[in-house]
């Protein structure tokens, strides 16, 4: 296969990065929702969506993971349409962390049928060395096996550098460093992290190379009395990080000794350090400057616009903001036709409403904007509420549209069909307009129950939301306050 046949579809934000350090950008067709660098790649279509919500503490987001797992739903969705429509030859992936991005089963599942058939490369890297092997394999497979090679040799001189650099410059001070994966609760840095900080001549705390994160209790970072703290939390930006250490969860962690010191430093997790790429050597240059500050020639290591900030002090801190803040932002998204938007709180890329609108179903992420009323969301609350005439489909395929058309009574609204269209009208309290005013919230979940599709219209917009379906009846047996207004709807339809 000539190597400009290729076409990559990248599930992992580490193994874009990859692609575009060999200088294969070009062939990159999709990315996951996470991919945010190089910003050149961000225009590429999305092919991964989470069910995490957005603005929650880091205990929130464990709590929720763990929740997950438990009950075995997922975290990550890989948006199957979209990658059979980019037609990828290659799809890269990983098994390394069940909650850090799709399974490998359900990457295997979207991949069903296409012809001809992608080749799967999946990465589960544990150390620098398999990292670089990754990109070499990356590197065959793309036909550019000597790009990949002359990126690895770069990659592996600058290593060599820090390394010698500090060998020397630890002699007789060698530190230990709490590098804190994640804050509530506190899980220390695993996998390639303990080398790194090995190749800085310091000590990792509680985890050696090679070893994945794990919890720890608080206790046992305490006793450890590390000489530097480094807050990395995985998957975090910057400013999520200093307000994760501005509150009051990491209060134990400003009495440690290297905190008291102004040995503690934040760093952006979603950009350094935990992403098994070609970066990890920008994160390794950077950890050598900091913890060697008064040597010149190491000092000199730090890349520019390194995502980093000294440890705050302890001041009430702005909670990651709501939906509510990003309606304007979005709003402007929308008017010009645009399908996501960054997110400035953490650069994450949002799906706009009309992405979804062109999608036709909801996804069942408690997508930011989703203009379903979160129809498909389970576990919890349907945040988002409908205001348009919407025709709601349970699953991932969306609603036909096609069957008997049924007038919402209650929940003992007849069912005697085999495929019925539920057609609820409700009014500015998000309540039916039939007499047991129910609330639009248990309409969805009767709806869900019974594997009904359903037509919701807000009040006055009837006739709009009937031209959503092509019932092959009308059942007009039951009667409702809104009668008139269905009446007039039929007539309208029928004219």
């Amino acid at each position: 296969m000539a190597a400009m046949q290729h076409r990559v579809a990248s599930l992992l934000p580490s193994a874009t990065e990859m692609l575009c350090a060999i200088g294969g950008e070009d062939f990159l067709v999709g990315r996951s929702h996470e991919d945010n660098y190089p910003k050149s790649i961000t225009n590429r279509p999305i092919l991964t969506q989470s069910s995490l919500q957005h603005g929650l503490s880091s205990s929130e987001i464990d709590s929720t993971v763990s929740a997950s797992v438990a009950s075995g739903d997922e975290l990550y969705m890989i948006v199957t349409e979209e990658v059979v429509r980019v037609r990828p030859t290659i799809v890269c992936t990983q098994n390394l962390c069940n909650v850090c991005s799709v399974s490998i089963s359900d990457v295997d599942k979207a991949l069903e049928g296409m012809d001809p058939a992608p080749q799967v490369l999946n990465f589960n890297p544990y150390a620098l060395d398999d990292i670089f092997a990754d990109m070499l394999r990356l590197g065959s497979a793309l036909g550019m096996s000597l790009a990949a090679e002359s990126a690895v040799f770069s990659l592996r001189e600058r290593v060599r550098k820090v390394q010698n650099l500090c060998a020397k410059a630890s002699v007789g001070k060698k530190r230990s460093i709490a590098f804190l994966e994640w804050a509530d609760p506190v899980f220390v840095g695993g996998h390639w992290t303990p080398e790194l900080v090995g190749l800085v001549g310091a000590t990792h705390i509680l985890n050696d190379a090679g070893h994945k994160s794990f919890r720890v209790p608080n206790k046992a970072v305490e006793d450890a009395d590390p000489d530097m703290v480094i807050l990395c939390p995985c998957g975090l930006s910057l400013n999520q990080a200093l307000e994760e250490a501005r509150s009051e969860n990491c209060a134990w962690v400003r009495k440690l000794r290297g905190v008291r010191e102004g040995s503690a430093i934040c760093v952006d997790g979603d950009a350094m350090f935990n992403r098994p790429g070609p970066r990890l050597v920008d994160a390794l240059e950077w950890l050598a400057s900091w913890v060697y500050p008064d040597v010149p020639a190491i000092a000199a290591l730090r890349p520019p616009n390194f995502p980093d900030a000294p440890w705050p002090a302890a001041t009430p801190a702005k909670r990651v903001r709501d939906i509510e803040d990003y309606v304007e932002i979005h709003r402007q998204a929308v008017a010009q036709g645009k399908v996501t938007y960054d997110d400035p709180e953490n650069g994450y890329t949002v799906f706009s409403e009309v992405y979804m609108l062109q999608r036709g179903w909801c996804c069942g992420s408690g997508c930011r904007h989703c203009p379903y009323g979160h129809f498909n969301v389970k576990g919890r609350p349907r945040k988002n509420r409908i205001v348009a005439p919407r025709l709601l489909g349970k699953g991932g395929k969306g609603a036909v549209g096609r069957g008997v058309l049924v007038a919402w009574t209650g929940p003992k609204t007849s069912l005697r069909d085999n495929r019925v269209i539920v057609c609820a009208v409700f009014s500015g309290e998000y309540e039916t307009l039939s007499p047991d005013r129910t609330k639009v919230e248990d309409v969805m979940a009767w709806a869900q129950e019974h594997d009904v599709e359903l037509l919701l219209a807000p009040e006055g917009q009837l006739v709009e939301a009937l031209k959503l379906v092509q019932p092959t009846e009308w059942n007009l047996e039951e009667k409702s306050v809104a009668q008139e207004a269905w009446s007039l709807a039929l007539s309208s339809k029928a004219a």
